[in-house]
């Protein structure tokens, strides 16, 4: 990872730093919450992100922007969608399609990133942000993906 300099941050780089950081509390040692805490059940999570969405959300043009986790560690997974949601919240984004992947192998490591993505946009932390969001139709990932609607 390229670390930068302060002269290299661009405007929008230095804006989102300030909002990210406003209200920022620093925590204790080893006391970082995981954000997977709470138990909940994936399709309840669905039902309820697709509840909050309204019919004229459905358009011509489905997402403004991509945001692929495909092949990510969870936690990579976690900390691109923290920057890129909170970037694209301040451009004024409407909607991202977030790349998931289906997922392969067996077991817990089946479809990860799947499962994971709803589980978190469902935080606090993303709640603020996320207005709803919804699977993806079969040409943008279908399966694979999910379009994130920010709140406006």
């Amino acid at each position: 990872m390229e670390v930068m300099d302060k002269k290299d941050l661009t405007e929008d780089d230095k804006k989102l730093w300030e909002w990210l950081t406003k209200n920022v509390t620093p925590l204790g040692e080893n006391s970082v919450p995981d954000p997977t805490d709470k138990v909940v059940s994936f399709s309840d999570i669905i039902r309820e992100a697709e509840t909050k969405l309204k019919p004229k959300q459905k358009s011509k043009n489905r997402y403004d922007v991509v945001m692929d986790l495909h092949g990510m560690t969870r936690n990579e997974a976690f900390h691109k969608m923290e920057i890129v949601i909170c970037r694209e919240k301040l451009r004024g984004t409407k909607t991202i399609l977030i790349i998931t992947g289906k997922g392969h192998g067996k077991g817990e490591g089946l479809g990860i990133l799947k499962r994971k993505v709803p589980m978190w946009l469902s935080t606090p932390k993303f709640k603020k942000l996320v207005k709803g969001w919804k699977q993806a139709e079969q040409r943008d990932g279908g399966e694979g993906a999910i379009y994130v609607y920010l709140k406006t």
